[in-house]
């Protein structure tokens, strides 16, 4: 007996999750072309963004490319023609008859997956001059998207895509912010309300650039709220714009700490955990994870004496050390102080010390509701928030105490 892969099948293993009309509107209303000729979607999905193209622009010639046979449409006429292709293919200019550098506007919501690599995907990136940083385990599909729409945008063309939270604010991303930077003009990045996707909790963006027109002037940023209003526009710099793009985390305040702090300057020391809570149980190692941290009020531990032996060359945390967890949708609040004791940590928790403030003062400037704000307004993560290692080492821990 044959069997029909259901739609959510098929959705998952394609990485789709439709864009609302209100989203498509809002991201073709932020493209500043006056005139456009040739515009183009890959990954066309129901056409929301597409079909704003065409409202704005009548008499555009729009190409849609969609994977998904699914996404065949009825209504072409001779303004609109429709490809079942992987747009992924680095030929594609070639399999749907459109010159590359040719549009004059690419619109995009790129799917939410990792692709496995091939071969292709290093000419896709070469040839938008982006240099292939991938993995054997995959390559994320946005990055691909986006050299792949720069590539058949004319000079000064436009492009609005949406992305995930990773190349807004992602720290191994700064190497793409930088790279878009240096060649384009990023004009605006909107941050998207939870659940603008029906279906995931990612945290997406609308990134709006202009094609080879590098410029130093300042990035618009703003935030969309549930009910669709946009706030008023933050201006960042350059260089704050490598830091990272989005809205939440300017707003809060910390746009002085968006440089490196220098190692002299820093009051925090900050240990990761380096045993994973699944091997650690399999070894039979005593260990802390997250579940051992309620978030709740005053949180004291008082652990037994572990043995070197017992833990080895794993990162303990011991009497006088606070802890807080990595990861998780409320990280922040998962902080813990060492009363007593030893432990090894597993690699979801960090532990902190300092040669200058008492775990007491840590651990309060932590909880405070300025600590509480700015560990918020700095995590990352387009679905599992997180915080890393040298994000912790900024935290402005003088300055919150001397509040």
């Amino acid at each position: 007996m044959s069997s029909v892969p259901s739609a959510s099948i098929s959705r998952k293993m394609h990485g789709q999750y439709y864009t609302k009309q209100s989203i498509g509107a809002l991201l073709v209303d932020r493209l500043k072309n006056q005139e456009v000729q040739t515009a183009i979607e890959f990954g066309v999905g129901r056409g929301a963004l597409l079909d704003a193209v065409s409202s704005r622009w009548p008499n555009a010639k729009c190409v849609s490319v969609d994977i998904d046979p699914k996404h065949r449409r009825a209504d072409l006429d001779r303004f609109r023609s429709h490809y079942c292709e992987d747009a992924l293919e680095p030929d594609i200019s070639m399999r749907i008859g459109l010159a590359p550098e040719s549009a004059d506007v690419a619109v995009c919501n790129p799917p939410f997956i990792t692709c496995a690599w091939r071969p292709g995907f290093e000419r896709i990136l070469a040839r938008a001059g982006m240099l292939p940083k991938h993995t054997v385990s995959g390559f994320s599909a946005d990055i691909l998207f986006l050299a792949q729409n720069l590539w058949m945008l004319r000079s000064k063309g436009q492009l609005g895509i949406i992305v995930p939270s990773g190349i807004i604010s992602g720290e191994r991303s700064r190497h793409v912010r930088d790279w878009l930077l240096e060649r384009h003009s990023i004009s605006e990045v909107i941050e998207l309300p939870p659940g603008t996707f029906a279906g995931t909790e990612v945290k997406a963006f609308v990134l709006c650039l202009t094609k080879d027109n590098s410029t130093r002037a300042r990035i618009v940023l703003r935030r969309i709220n549930s009910e669709g209003v946009a706030s008023q526009g933050l201006r960042i710099t350059q260089q704050e714009a490598s830091f990272r793009l989005d809205y939440s985390h300017y707003k809060a305040g910390y746009r002085n700490l968006a440089e490196e702090m220098p190692i002299s300057k820093r009051s925090l020391e900050v240990g990761r955990g380096s045993i994973g809570a699944n091997v650690a149980k399999a070894t039979g190692i005593d260990f802390l994870h997250t579940t051992d941290i309620a978030s709740s009020s005053f949180r004291a531990l008082r652990l037994g004496q572990t043995s070197t032996k017992s833990h080895g060359e794993h990162l303990t945390a011991k009497a006088g050390d606070v802890i807080i967890a990595r990861v998780g949708r409320d990280f922040y609040k998962k902080i813990a102080l060492v009363e007593r004791g030893e432990s090894v940590i597993s690699d979801c928790l960090f532990a902190l010390r300092s040669n200058q403030y008492s775990a007491a003062q840590i651990y309060k400037a932590l909880t405070s509701d300025a600590g509480q704000h700015w560990l918020d307004a700095n995590s990352r993560g387009a679905c599992a928030r997180f915080i890393t290692k040298s994000d912790l080492e900024r935290f402005p821990l003088k300055e919150i105490l001397e509040r």
